[in-house]
């Protein structure tokens, strides 16, 4: 990081745009995307990555998942407290909307600009699902189990679906006022519904997404390929799909999930969420900060993160301007401006050495 001068706020260097881990993004356009996660950090950029604002909610550990209704409103949740965040200035500020109905929350969506649900509970130990029909004015608890749930998903008004862990998954058809226990073949952590009748899920113990095409009784399994246990699925229509989970973990669907199909993103991060705004334009976000967009629907990937996420042991400046710092991995990255840019220096043949300090005794000798 770098401050200017004794009264300014100090803003990222390396790595950039910052490295806390990211674990909801929400892209609106090719230009525009909003995404949360660790230490409270709200990222935004308005032209793809050329500029970025960093905000901070103080009380928001973890920011697990987050939902815009429109370009304005949103809505944010905590998976380390119980409180929902809300604003209607594009991520601008943010202010309390709700707290106290769960102990914590990992997913949040809306089906239209009043009606949204949440849920999370109390530890892995059970489960809450709450609803507004307000905007987020008022929330009131629909559902709840011995189990936490992860994530929810109503593909219309009426028909909804809830899962947890211990291979918990509830299904709604009047809208939350009854619940059916389903049985499916994994302890899942994510889902994704197309319609009523067509759904996907994944856990977090292998590549495999699982497919329904009625209504959650019947489950056949698909394998992505990904490289890696899956933590988010998103379509963007029946056909168009995209998993993303650790260790780099990527696949796409053209079909419907009858083919997945794997691509290198040129990343080695873990990968948290992806979210499309369209069938070409999209995201992925994940540890340290990682954030890639696409603009062929997800063959080819731009970082738009740069520098190391390796931890840093020691920096110098030699003067004003030239400056060096050092870390893991044989980190070496150097600075002309001051610490405005930082560029990495690559000594592939010490990669497994760690460097604990740097000293210069001229230009050249260090």
């Amino acid at each position: 990081m770098l401050a200017t001068d004794s009264q300014s706020q100090w803003i990222w260097q390396n790595p950039f745009p910052q490295g806390n881990n990211i674990y909801s993004v929400k892209m609106f356009d090719q230009n525009n995307l909003i995404m949360c996660g660790k230490n409270g950090t709200i990222v935004r950029t308005t032209n793809a990555g050329s500029n970025w604002k960093i905000t901070r909610i103080p009380s928001g550990e973890y920011l697990s998942s987050m939902y815009f209704t429109n370009s304005s409103t949103g809505f944010v949740v905590s998976s380390s407290n119980s409180e929902i965040q809300k604003t209607t200035d594009s991520g601008e500020t943010w202010t309390l909307n709700s707290s106290g109905l769960a102990s914590s929350y990992e997913r949040i969506i809306f089906i239209n600009e009043q009606t949204g649900y949440a849920c999370g509970g109390g530890g892995i130990a059970n489960g809450v699902l709450i609803r507004t029909t307000n905007g987020g004015s008022d929330w009131n608890v629909i559902h709840t189990h011995t189990s936490r749930f992860t994530s929810v998903s109503f593909p219309s008004p009426d028909t909804g679906y809830v899962i947890g862990h211990n291979q918990t998954f509830f299904k709604t058809t009047n809208a939350g006022a009854n619940w059916t226990s389903l049985n499916i073949p994994i302890s899942n952590l994510c889902m994704h519904f197309t319609d009523v009748n067509t759904g996907y899920i994944s856990g977090n113990s292998n590549a495999n997404v699982y497919k329904t095409t009625n209504s959650g009784n019947n489950w056949t399994s698909q394998s992505t390929s990904a490289g890696g246990s899956i933590e988010d699925i998103f379509f963007i229509n029946q056909n168009r799909g995209w998993v993303t989970g650790s260790t780099s973990a990527y696949s796409l669907t053209t079909n419907g999930g009858t083919n997945w199909f794997h691509f290198s993103t040129g990343a080695t991060s873990d990968f948290h969420s992806v979210h499309f705004a369209d069938p070409l334009n999209g995201c992925i976000v994940g540890e340290n900060g990682k954030t890639l967009i696409t603009n062929n629907g997800g063959f080819i990937w731009e970082n738009l993160s740069r520098g190391s996420v390796s931890a840093l042991n020691n920096v110098w400046f030699m003067n004003s301007q030239t400056g060096f710092a050092v870390g893991w991995l044989f980190t070496v990255l150097k600075t002309n401006d001051a610490g405005a840019t930082w560029n990495s220096i690559a000594y592939n043949n010490f990669s497994n050495i760690t460097l604990n300090s740097v000293f210069f005794t001229d230009q050249n000798t260090g």
